[in-house]
């Protein structure tokens, strides 16, 4: 599992209320410590299905979707206007804004493909 002073806990918390009590052999900090771990163990973790996809194209591991688990949410960017207000920062604000609309079409195209009957391994 995914330690919750990651920020991560909404996994957690859809377990607890669905009453599944899962069992952690690990808590990790951060999703990039476990594809080896995966590898190494034959266990297995949940992650957010982007993440997923990504270890399946680099590690032999495979991704499958628990949908309905956890419900989806909203990535905002914030930043306040008055805050070093020159050109070079709304450009920057205009890069960030204009990458996550790209990895939510990706996110998008990738559960589409999911859907309907792809594999998450790269071949």
């Amino acid at each position: 599992m995914i330690d919750t002073s990651s920020g991560h806990d909404r996994v957690g918390r859809a377990l607890d209320d669905a009453g599944i009590t899962p069992l952690a052999v690990l808590r990790a900090h951060h999703f990039s410590t476990l594809p080896e771990t995966l590898v190494a163990s034959g266990a297995a973790a949940i992650v957010p299905r982007r993440v997923a996809r990504m270890f399946a194209r680099r590690w032999p591991l495979r991704a499958r979707p628990l949908d309905g688990l956890v419900e989806e949410f909203h990535v905002r960017l914030f930043a306040s206007p008055t805050l070093h207000p020159t050109a070079a920062r709304r450009w920057f604000l205009t890069v960030l804004e204009d990458a996550v609309r790209a990895f939510a079409v990706e996110a998008d195209t990738a559960l589409y493909a999911d859907a309907h009957g792809s594999d998450a391994r790269s071949t």
